[in-house]
């Protein structure tokens, strides 16, 4: 993955989920995931809201995106 890869992106491909299927799991839409991925900046909460959807705590967020992008 490119340096410039989104950490909202890493995480959701990293796992196998689509964009769809990251909506379902953690209850925001489609179109504030895309956004999110777009962004530079991440919105805190939001991320906070995907982490704990997908059973990742904060502290592990390090650990996970350097695996994913490995």
């Amino acid at each position: 993955m490119s340096a410039e890869t989104n950490v909202i992106t890493t995480i959701r491909t990293s796992m196998g989920y689509t964009v769809e299927e990251l909506s379902l799991t953690c209850g925001l839409s489609v179109g504030e995931i895309t956004e999110m991925e777009r962004d530079d900046e991440v919105d805190i909460p939001r991320l906070r809201r995907i982490l704990s959807a997908l059973r990742i705590s904060e502290s592990d967020l390090p650990t996970v995106f350097v695996l994913a992008s490995s």
